[in-house]
This record gives C-alpha cells, sequence and structure tokens, in this order.
C-alpha cells in the first residue's frame, strides 16, 4: 500500500454465529455424503423455503444437489427437462422414489 492512503475501514453489518457456521457447515458436509448415494435416482425434496420437487439426481458437488426436474415441473414453469441448482443446507427433506 502507498503511503499516505489510508485502508478502508470494515464495519461488519451481520456476523453469523461460530456454533451456527460450525452446525451448517457438518449438515452440508452430511447432505454431501447422502446425495452421492443418490445419483441417478428419483427423488423428493423439500427445501427450507418450503419448496417441494420431483426430479432426478444427476450431480452433487460440495455445495449443490443438481436435480433434473420434468417438464410442467411444480414451480410452474414450461420447458423441456431442466437442471435446478439446490443448495445442500437448504435441503430438509430427501426421498426416494421407488
Amino acid at each position: 500500500m502507498s503511503e499516505g492512503i489510508a485502508a478502508p475501514q470494515v464495519q461488519p453489518v451481520m456476523q453469523a454465529n461460530p456454533g451456527l457456521a460450525d452446525t451448517l457447515k457438518k449438515m452440508r458436509e452430511d447432505a454431501f455424503h447422502i446425495c452421492m448415494q443418490c445419483v441417478n435416482r428419483q427423488v423428493q425434496v423439500q427445501t427450507i423455503h418450503g419448496e417441494t420437487l420431483r426430479g432426478t439426481v444427476v450431480n452433487v458437488d460440495a455445495h449443490h444437489l443438481f436435480l433434473e426436474v420434468p417438464q410442467g415441473n411444480e414451480r410452474g414453469f414450461y420447458y423441456n427437462n431442466v437442471i435446478l441448482p439446490l443448495v445442500l443446507y437448504e435441503l430438509l427433506v430427501i426421498s426416494l422414489l421407488v
């Protein structure tokens, strides 16, 4: 940094409770391992936002479940199959469809 230029001050406006952050990380890791077992399987997913979606798990990464949903899905979108990325720590229930 050049002399005479002061570094900007940082003032947090929100900071997560450290215990909450650890809990969210653990939930995400647990969800990742469970979701990995559901790849290429049909599932029903419920989110913390109250959404219920049905589709096929096509992929999972460290932060997202990728769900392929058919045309005319519960969100009201009408186009050919689409892949929705769902955030792992926002998932409440994952049920296998038989």
